[in-house]
């Protein structure tokens, strides 16, 4: 009895002793959000983050998340910005090409189209190596899923 109970303490305290460390998924929900170098708007802005670019988060300071990117830099973001509700991807594909399908076409009727690095897409569904994507504009197609930094 004596060892179980040992046993959750040592748990419970390796549980909250990881809650800092502990990076979860977050989506950026306004388009052109700025990527700061610290946690206020008095940061200079670094960058502007596409619709649906999935960052991890890393720590936080009031309304401000600290965010890491596909590349693992290092930003601030404030909270107002970002979702959970939905998974997103970042394309990381140093090309700048992938295949791709279009919603309607059979697997086997492979195509290319231009992706940029660092476009963010909403992930709306998964089937083996391919992930339907929501861009920005509204337009969904299919994607290689080795292309894709998911989150």
């Amino acid at each position: 009895m004596k060892i179980v109970a040992t046993v959750k303490l040592a748990f419970i305290i390796l549980i909250f002793l990881l809650a800092g460390q502990v990076s979860f998924a977050v989506c950026v929900s306004k388009n052109r959000s700025k990527l700061r170098t610290g946690p206020s708007a008095s940061y200079t802005p670094l960058m502007a983050a596409k619709l649906f670019t999935a960052l991890e988060k890393v720590s936080k300071k009031g309304n401000w998340l600290e965010v890491k990117d596909v590349d693992g830099d290092m930003y601030w973001i404030y909270q107002t910005n970002l979702s959970t509700e939905f998974q997103c991807a970042t394309f990381n594909l140093s090309t700048g090409r992938t295949f791709i399908m279009p919603q309607e076409s059979a697997e086997t009727h492979h195509q290319i189209k231009s992706l940029h690095p660092y476009d963010g897409f909403k992930v709306l569904e998964t089937k083996g190596k391919w992930v339907k994507v929501e861009d920005g504009l509204g337009h969904e197609f299919w994607v290689k899923k080795r292309g894709l930094w998911i989150r």
